[in-house]
């Protein structure tokens, strides 16, 4: 019965993003959201004609990847024109074009959207979370405001949050798997952290969560390392180092070179040392031995090289320096102009940050972080005191996020980033209160049931996502597009 019950809850999950942008209208009018729809198409029709990366803001260079292959593909089935950015400047009409294109793109955003709640459900199973209870974190997600968003627009907040929290539960499987497992899950976890970076550079906030994050997992003692004589260690251990040397190579001239803004320091390497502290204090309270560290260490950052390599794809050196220099690149982003150090550009953004998390104040993410606290609490008084500290944890990342994105008021986007730590946060209380016995099953089913039905309603609401006024499509093109293509909308405007 469980077992069919978690199987039905699961497919109800991966199912709901794709509803939810079924019931908002996929094919709705491509002037509602020309913020930052347009930017990205036409990235991508950049790209279909040879041109050079020019969008870099962010970067949303993973997005753009992703989102080319999905137009080039829904082409060759004729399901839209073709993709490029003479075809747009020839287009008979361009809202007939564009309408094509976002309309694909709405698309790709429900699939990926679905695509995150499986793969949540899936990596927060492997983590050791019980069945039904990694059911109900894939239900509880996919009804989440950030899927509900992020399901109907194209943004690369999507892929940067999703990816984020996936690396972490990738370092939660690495933690209770011994042998070869556990380095190729943690160079998994480096690989997506870099995508992360590479959709959105602010997922460098919820990233440097993970070493303490990582601290408090609960892995292995002990864990069984490859043995001395296998034979795959040195092919492996030569791969992992020859993938490496393009970082080791790259990310030096970039700290050296950049010239966006004037640097902040050599922050990298503090990163760096923090990442390390956080293994090493991992691998002496869970008693891993120095070659099992060493075998993490060089998975780690053979899978963040090769994330970095991706961008080799489509290299801009704009991107790669936005990557490799995220404060600085962020200094907009926190309001601290281009002038300044780190403390100036911090100074007198309370009152932003406040009025953000104001703005959501009433939000069902509160009363997840209440929950959250409260398992915590019931998780300390029953004396599993590590796993009452990772919920407290996890939240605090949440709040930490939240905080931070207060700077640009918390727009609905940016409540993926948010919500999928304050779930995870009730994973292990979920899971105690489900393994005590059939008293609390029920309570706890009908809460979730009463919390579905809230943030359902909220998702299908028509003001989800705040429609911009129409002006809005002239200031994006004029500002990210090709002359010859921004000139056709003109008319759009107008009328």
């Amino acid at each position: 019965m469980d077992r069919r019950l978690t199987a039905s809850l699961v497919a109800l999950a991966v199912s709901i993003p794709v509803i939810i942008s079924l019931a908002q209208g996929i094919g709705r009018p491509y002037t509602l959201t020309p913020d930052a729809d347009i930017i990205y198409v036409g990235e991508v029709l950049r790209s279909f004609d040879g041109r050079p990366y020019f969008y870099s803001d962010h970067p949303g260079y993973t997005y753009t990847l992703a989102l080319s292959v999905w137009l080039k593909l829904l082409s060759l089935l004729h399901l839209i024109p073709k993709p490029g950015l003479a075809e747009a400047v020839a287009a008979p009409s361009i809202d007939s074009y564009m309408q094509a294109m976002v309309w694909a793109g709405r698309w790709l955003s429900a699939l990926m959207a679905s695509a995150l709640v499986a793969a949540s459900a899936w990596l927060v199973r492997l983590g050791g979370a019980p069945p039904l209870v990694a059911a109900l974190f894939a239900l509880l997600l996919a009804c989440s405001g950030g899927i509900a968003v992020q399901a109907i627009i194209l943004r690369a907040e999507l892929m940067s949050a999703g990816f984020t929290f996936l690396a972490y539960c990738s370092m939660a499987v690495a933690a209770r798997h011994g042998g070869w497992r556990g380095p190729i899950w943690l160079g998994l976890a480096g690989f997506l952290a870099m995508l992360a970076m590479e959709a959105k550079v602010q997922a460098m906030i919820p990233l440097l969560a993970l070493p303490p994050l990582a601290v408090v997992l609960d892995g292995l003692k002990r864990p069984l390392l490859p043995g001395r004589d296998d034979w795959r260690t040195l092919p492996l251990v030569l791969v992992a180092l020859a993938l490496c040397m393009p970082l080791a190579v790259i990310v030096p001239f970039s700290m050296a070179d950049f010239d966006e803004t004037r640097p902040y320091g050599f922050y990298q390497l503090l990163i760096a040392a923090w990442v390390l502290a956080g293994m090493a204090i991992y691998a002496q309270l869970n008693r891993v031995r120095v070659r099992g560290v060493m075998l993490a260490v060089l998975a780690l950052a053979a899978g963040m090289a090769l994330g970095l390599d991706v961008l080799f794809l489509r290299h801009s050196h704009r991107v790669m320096d936005a990557v490799i220099n995220p404060l600085e690149h962020m200094r907009a982003f926190a309001g601290g102009g281009a002038q300044g150090g780190l403390l100036q550009s911090l100074a007198g953004t309370i009152p932003a940050m406040v009025m953000g998390m104001v703005r959501i104040a009433y939000l069902p993410l509160r009363l997840m972080e209440l929950a959250a606290l409260a398992g915590a609490t019931m998780l300390w008084r029953g004396g599993d005191g590590r796993a009452a500290l990772q919920s407290v944890m996890l939240v605090g990342v949440a709040l930490a996020v939240e905080i931070v994105f207060g700077l640009r008021g918390m727009p609905p986007w940016y409540l993926i980033y948010i919500e999928p730590w304050v779930l995870a946060a009730l994973l292990t209380p979920l899971s105690r209160l489900l393994s005590a016995g059939g008293r609390f099953r029920r309570p706890v089913f009908w809460a979730v049931a009463v919390f579905l039905v809230w943030t359902g309603a909220r998702a299908l609401s028509p003001d989800v996502v705040p429609a911009q006024p129409i002006a809005n499509v002239c200031a994006q093109a004029n500002t990210y597009l090709e002359p010859e293509l921004a000139i056709r909308f003109g008319p759009t405007c107008r009328n």
